[in-house]
């Protein structure tokens, strides 16, 4: 069946292309706040440490990141960043707002001054070449412009062109007699899509309402039938579920959904559910028709007005004491007959195609029948109108 199937597509494209995604943007810690007693450079000619640097990984999805730094002039005396901190107070989720190096707070240094290099791989083997004398070869390493601070007590750099791959923190002491005591810190800020399932986007309920609309359309339902339908279908759905509660589901799971609404909604826009004694209106209306086609027209007529004391509602038995009152001569009685069945079959969205081509059908077959029938073709003309209409 076109339309089971299409439910079942429809649910799981709604599910892969449907939802609505949100940008989110996140703090994520590179280096943890720190401190490193830097030597001076005539005590890094005997070996002491003057120069460290500190590898980095850049996280996926990282659209920038920033390291922080402080000096002091005693090993020890640590100074507080807090760079993780603000930055979480800072920085906008949605990623709506930039967010600028000035509003970062850092605290001032005491200590010496230091240079900052953020470098790659061959620039840090750079960074620690020595001479054969054991003096540093380079004082301003290769690799990458951006990120660099040089000669400062405290700085704090935001890194926007480099966010993807390994990349290390070099920090210097250029002093050649004193130590400096260096705080440090960096952080990254990631930015991610994140899907909502508990919403039905626009997009998703578009796609919906074609693909159900379609299938209804391919299943010989009339434009208006299928659009009424569909928008029954979606809202029914929408009203119900979430996407969430499908993404789990079997296809089979999904199709019981979907077949149930449909039922529900076929019997709504087709006049809603029957009781047992509107059943048996039905029947009677079926039995007239049958002794009309026997050539028992007062039968017919009986029948049918019993079949309306079950059912007043029956469009088509209107429609059929119409005709029967055309054949016997009652014009005026047929149009009050025919006038109640369009009202009615216009209610019947689903049905009302084909109720409105039977009646035209029964009176054309009738006037071969019935040679001298006559007074109905003000009432054929209002039928076809309102078929074209439809």
């Amino acid at each position: 069946m076109k339309t089971r199937l299409s439910i079942w597509f429809t649910l799981t494209t709604c599910i892969l292309f449907g939802q609505q995604t949100t940008t989110r943007r996140e703090v994520v810690t590179l280096l943890h706040e720190q401190s490193v007693y830097l030597n001076s450079t005539s005590n890094g000619f005997a070996g002491g440490n003057s120069r460290l640097d500190y590898k980095i990984d850049l996280p996926p999805n990282t659209v920038e990141w920033y390291y922080m730094y402080s000096t002091t002039p005693t090993e020890g005396m640590n100074q507080s960043l807090g760079l993780v901190s603000q930055l979480t107070r800072l920085v906008d989720p949605s990623g709506l707002t930039a967010l600028t190096i000035n509003q970062l707070a850092t605290p001032s240094g005491s200590g010496g001054v230091i240079d900052a290099f953020v470098m790659n791989y061959n620039a840090r083997a750079a960074f620690y070449e020595k001479d054969m004398f054991g003096a540093w070869v380079y004082d301003t390493p290769g690799g990458y412009q951006e990120g660099t601070s040089i000669n400062a007590r405290q700085g704090k750099v935001k890194i926007d062109d480099i966010v993807t791959g390994t990349v290390y923190l070099g920090l210097k002491n250029p002093h050649y007699k004193d130590g400096v005591n260096v705080t440090f810190e960096a952080v990254a800020i990631v930015e991610y899509q994140e899907m909502d399932m508990s919403v039905w986007t626009a997009e998703t309920k578009e796609i919906m309402h074609t693909a159900y609309y379609d299938g209804l359309i391919a299943e010989g339902m009339s434009h208006e039938a299928a659009n009424a339908a569909a928008n029954c279908f979606l809202e029914e759905m929408v009203s119900n579920y979430s996407l969430s509660d499908f993404s789990n589901m079997s296809e089979a799971e999904m199709e019981v959904i979907g077949q149930n609404i449909r039922n529900k909604c076929m019997t709504s826009l087709g006049g809603g559910e029957k009781s047992e004694e509107e059943k048996k209106g039905s029947t009677v209306g079926g039995m007239a028709w049958k002794a009309y086609e026997n050539g028992d027209v007062d039968k017919a007529i009986t029948y049918s007005e019993k079949a309306l004391e079950y059912d007043p509602g029956l469009s088509w038995v209107h429609a059929n004491l119409g005709l029967f009152s055309l054949i016997k001569n009652d014009e005026l009685a047929a149009l009050d007959y025919y006038l109640d069945a369009i009202a009615l079959t216009k209610k019947d969205i689903l049905n009302a195609e084909h109720f409105f081509k039977e009646y035209i059908k029964d009176i054309e077959t009738a006037k071969v029948r019935y040679p001298e029938l006559s007074g109905y073709e003000e009432i054929l003309e209002q039928l076809k109108s309102e078929l074209a209409n439809l």
